[in-house]
């Protein structure tokens, strides 16, 4: 009788490895799949594009002292005008003018960010860099340049 316990259990930790083994593998080859950078995205701040241009001469830029929700998300270019459909995460970094060094201004991946609390962190000069998490997402116009005034 201990046998037959000592078998069942192994056949049945056998099927959970399996299992779970099937699975990463699924998730592995659905990952190896994803073209990288196929899906084009966009800065959002306050659900409006932030490039002036979606185009490489195109540029990004802040005023010092605002306020809102910046935000990346995939577009979709149809017809001649483009939607703004899936949110995508990402990392910010500050890029120090002073050093040309980028620091990273949190750890946290975000999927939104409030740009007042981005901005405390920068100097003058400094510029912000979007960067994706995921590969799969070309984001063309990640950084942005901060408008100090006079």
């Amino acid at each position: 009788m201990k046998n037959v316990k000592f078998l069942f259990c192994a056949i049945v930790a056998l099927c959970f490895n399996s299992l779970v083994f099937a699975q990463n593998n699924e998730l592995a080859c659905r990952k190896a799949s994803v073209v990288p950078f196929s899906n084009c995205a966009a800065i959002l701040l306050n659900d409006k594009v932030l490039v002036d241009e979606y185009s490489p001469e195109g540029q990004c830029e802040v005023f010092s002292e605002m306020t809102g929700s910046l935000k990346v998300a995939t577009v979709d270019f149809s017809l001649d005008n483009f939607c703004l459909s899936m949110p995508v995460m990402f990392k910010v970094a500050i890029k120090n003018e002073q050093t040309n060094t980028l620091w990273l201004y949190s750890e946290k991946n975000f999927f939104e960010v409030p740009i007042e609390d981005v901005l405390k962190k920068c100097q003058r000069g400094d510029r912000i860099i979007l960067v994706t998490v995921d590969q799969e997402y070309a984001l063309p116009h990640h950084e942005i340049a901060i408008n100090w005034g006079c």
